[in-house]
């Protein structure tokens, strides 16, 4: 599955990922354009959207908001090399892109068009879906398990934000998958190690993963 911004829709890049066969999901994304398998977040611009953001302040910004979600985030450029462009200084260029690498540490990558956007997201979901099925972790969780405190955990801990020691907390404080799925942010932002952002960011991810693990 991937989640494309609604704002993509005229791109070009959604037209070549359904042409390719994925399966795309349109809505409004809280940070980036794309996700991929609810694990890469990805920030498309072109040439000149990435100039006109360093111009106008927004760079930065969005990438603040792209590192708040996920454990893998990434940049991609589509168009010329966006240091050979006319309007702006080159060193602010990459200065811009230096920061997002270095200080940031987003990876940036270079499409040339559209049709080439949506052949480096068809590769990423390409790696991260065999990844998934090497470990076998969508039938093991799908499995019947000895253990179901072990399932519960697993499945919460397969989502970004939510690690070993979050997984303990919510499965003390609700006791059951349904009710953390079905939690209110207010809720949520009662538990040990979680605020109001993170608890909005989490009731998220929860929403949109609710279909996936069959919580009901």
């Amino acid at each position: 599955m991937i989640w494309v911004d609604h704002r993509e829709i005229n791109s070009g890049v959604v037209e070549a990922l359904e042409a390719d066969g994925f399966e795309i999901l349109v809505k409004t994304l809280p940070a980036g354009d794309y996700v991929v398998d609810n694990r890469v977040f990805i920030e498309r611009k072109t040439t000149k959207d990435f100039i006109r953001s360093i111009i106008d302040g927004r760079l930065f910004g969005q990438a603040a908001k792209l590192k708040r979600f996920g454990n893998n985030q990434l940049f991609i450029i589509e168009g010329l090399n966006p240091g050979l462009s006319s309007g702006i200084n080159q060193r602010a260029v990459e200065g811009a892109i230096i920061s997002l690498a270095v200080s940031w540490k987003l990876p940036i990558l270079y499409c040339d068009c559209p049709r080439h956007t949506a052949s480096i997201i068809g590769l990423i979901h390409a790696q991260i879906t065999k990844r998934a099925e090497t470990f076998k972790q969508k039938t093991y969780w799908k499995k019947k398990s000895s253990n179901g405190e072990l399932q519960k955990k697993n499945i919460l801990e397969s989502m970004p934000m939510i690690g070993p020691h979050l997984a303990n907390e919510l499965l003390n404080n609700f006791g059951s998958l349904n009710k953390i799925f079905e939690a209110s942010t207010d809720e949520l932002k009662n538990i040990p190690g979680i605020g109001q952002k993170k608890a909005e960011k989490i009731k998220w991810m929860l929403k949109e993963n609710r279909s996936t693990y069959n919580i009901n």
